[in-house]
């Protein structure tokens, strides 16, 4: 891959059949999948409660400081576990 992604674009190697709220980005390269924002912020809204590791508080940051609200990837954390996730627990975690 040439150049580097912007600063707001992450790679996600995740579950290829996990659920997904948006559709994903794209990038010029041929063959280069990247998740939504909203998917990786949701996932990270979820995993903060599950591990306790400064990287996920960073990640779910730079995410909401892309342009995605706390209360958007809540929701998308509760679209994407459904009834196992809290985001109560998610707050708390974050607090």
């Amino acid at each position: 891959m040439s150049g580097r992604l912007p600063a707001c674009w992450c790679l996600y190697f995740g579950v290829p059949r996990r659920q997904r709220v948006a559709q994903r980005d794209h990038l010029p390269e041929p063959g280069v999948r990247v998740a939504a924002r909203l998917d990786l912020a949701g996932t990270q809204a979820a995993v903060v409660q599950r591990r306790a590791e400064a990287k996920d508080d960073v990640d779910l940051d730079a995410l909401i400081a892309s342009g995605i609200a706390l209360p958007m990837a809540l929701a998308a954390a509760s679209a994407i576990d459904g009834a196992s996730f809290n985001p109560e627990r998610t707050l708390k975690a974050l607090s």
